[in-house]
């Protein structure tokens, strides 16, 4: 079965637009005569709570990135990648979730290992980097589990 990254992008651009849309000030809203009306305290404190959320959504796909790009250049291995993507998935059990349930492995790093072939696609490198990128990462995953990658990514 071939898994592409539509699911996970379109998961993260539905949530960071949610948190968008949550973050928008309501007295900019047209006809919203909220001028002058203080924030209840339950409102202001759910309206912070999303902010965070929405920042700590926006640093974790940040941080992925920059994982991505050092793997992409030789600086970081398929295992140091996938060993951090691990625990950024981990600050909420459905991303984890998420993983476990779609990709193949013994163990949550393998399951990100094989998760990570199919973001090299979407960085949209010249073909020859990315096949030599994908060849070096095929290598790099035999070589710490064993086994060839389930990832169908070529």
């Amino acid at each position: 079965m071939v898994r592409t990254p539509t699911h996970l992008l379109t998961a993260s651009v539905v949530v960071a637009a949610l948190f968008g849309v949550a973050a928008v000030d309501p007295k900019s809203w047209r006809g919203n005569s909220l001028e002058g009306v203080p924030e209840d305290p339950e409102s202001k404190e759910t309206r912070i709570l999303l902010e965070r959320r929405g920042e700590t959504v926006n640093l974790r796909i940040a941080r992925k990135d920059a994982l991505l790009e050092d793997l992409i250049h030789g600086y970081r291995s398929l295992v140091q990648v996938a060993d951090e993507f691990v625990e950024l998935d981990m600050l909420a059990p459905t991303y984890i979730d998420l993983i476990r349930a779609q990709y193949p492995g013994s163990t949550d790093v393998e399951r990100a290992a094989n998760m990570v072939f199919e973001y090299i696609p979407a960085k949209q490198l010249p073909r020859d980097v990315e096949v030599r990128v994908l060849t070096r990462l095929r290598h790099e995953y035999e070589a710490a589990f064993g086994h060839p990658t389930a990832s169908t990514v070529h």
